[in-house]
């Protein structure tokens, strides 16, 4: 559903797998507070990769063994994927406030402390997803994450730790560091960000593999802006059997230059000679 070759996809079970057993046995050596840690994160990136794996779209493959296959199910899930972004914001949240109680007390929470973060907790989560949501969050696609949404992914997390911090001073939270409400913030951008920026990363990822599938060689004429969305458009539709090799611009600036990988070769009066030379079947 995503390009993997049947190689790939061996070698990424059998690394799910030893990762898993890698860490069921430092779990068993972990400090109880850093264990739940562990464990909160484990399960977001399960959740993340179960998530990239469920936007595969199988069809073609139902198409080609002839399968019949109702996917009303698969449609009804994803109504609920806004909810199912606001359980993983929880789990993140909730991990990088934990972490930076870690952080500040090395590792070790005074038990007072402890009680600091638990009865905060159900507030500060709160706080931060009224302005993810303020902030439209979950009307925004992960796999197309942009610079765009993690500015705004950034005014969400300092909005938010000001109406947190002005909560702590106004109920005059007792033996409340400040220090955590410091790094707090950018655990969570940084948490957030970093799971939303991860499937698009994983996408590039199986379209790096996409690109060395057996296809018709295809050559971009231009290098600007409109061939680059060529060339993106024809590596993330790797299914309809063209591949792009090269590039042609007149621009010599662009000489030697790459667009997703795909090198610039040389000026449009060289077409015919490119054509030869590399063998294409396409020219766009």
């Amino acid at each position: 559903a995503h390009g993997l070759s049947a190689k790939h996809a061996v070698v990424l079970v059998y690394g799910l797998a030893i990762a898993g057993g890698g860490l069921a046995m430092l779990y068993t050596r972990m400090d109880n507070h850093i264990a739940v840690a562990v464990a909160i994160v484990a399960t977001v990136l399960v959740f993340i990769l179960g998530a990239f794996l469920f936007e595969g779209d199988i069809s073609s493959l139902y198409a080609k063994f002839e399968i019949e296959s109702d996917d009303s199910w698969a449609q009804s899930i994803r109504r609920y994927r806004s909810f199912g972004m606001r359980l993983v914001d929880v789990g993140l949240i909730s991990a990088a406030y934990f972490g930076a109680y870690l952080i500040r007390f090395e590792g070790q929470i005074p038990d007072h402390q402890f009680e600091t973060f638990i009865g905060t907790l159900p507030i500060f989560l709160a706080v931060r997803l009224v302005f993810l949501v303020l902030f439209s969050m979950y009307e925004r696609y992960w796999r197309y994450v942009s610079v765009t949404d993690l500015v705004v992914l950034t005014q969400a997390v300092i909005l938010s730790s000001l109406v947190q911090v002005g909560l702590v001073l106004m109920f005059r939270v007792p033996a409340f560091s400040r220090s955590v409400m410091i790094l707090d913030a950018p655990l969570v951008f940084l948490a957030l960000g970093g799971v939303r920026m991860s499937t698009r990363v994983l996408r590039n990822y199986v379209h790096t593999f996409r690109a060395q599938l057996p296809g018709t060689g295809t050559l971009v004429v231009g290098a600007g802006d409109a061939g680059e969305l060529a060339i993106r458009e024809l590596r993330n539709n790797a299914g309809q059997g063209l591949r792009p090799v090269a590039a042609v611009d007149d621009d010599p600036a662009k000489l030697r230059m790459k667009l997703h990988g795909v090198e610039v070769v040389g000026g449009i009066a060289d077409l015919e000679e490119v054509v030869d030379r590399l063998g294409v079947s396409n020219v766009l």
